[in-house]
């Protein structure tokens, strides 16, 4: 699956959204997409990871490139939803808790809504 993603602007708040296999041939359309993100100097700049499938050493250190460019402007950047292989590459090379902030977590704003549960009779 091709490398793909979203960016959605709200006040000083950016999410990006990425899907699809961030590999060799994506990493530098990874970038571009952080340095667009980043572009206006943010306060806060989301990245959700929850629907990227795979991810390489090469798309990992740009978005590693992208946390410390952010934090030399007083951004704050954040990785969100890693899972599966993604999660797994974070880990291994050592740098999960630079960009989740320690905890891999869902993305800011409104939860969704737990699902109504009807009371069983008994």
């Amino acid at each position: 699956m091709a490398f793909s993603h979203i960016i959605e602007r709200s006040g000083g708040l950016v999410r990006v959204t990425m899907a699809g296999e961030a590999d060799f041939a994506a990493a530098e359309k990874l970038r571009d997409t952080l340095a667009d993100a980043l572009r206006e100097h943010p306060e806060r700049v989301e990245v959700d990871l929850s629907a990227l499938e795979f991810i390489d050493s090469r798309s990992a250190g740009a978005l590693v490139g992208a946390c410390q460019a952010a934090a030399g402007f007083g951004c704050q950047m954040v990785v969100n939803n890693p899972r599966g292989r993604v999660l797994h590459v974070l880990q291994t090379m050592g740098v999960l808790d630079a960009l989740t902030g320690g905890t891999p977590r869902p993305p800011s704003g409104p939860r969704p809504r737990a699902p109504k549960r009807e009371r069983g009779t008994s």
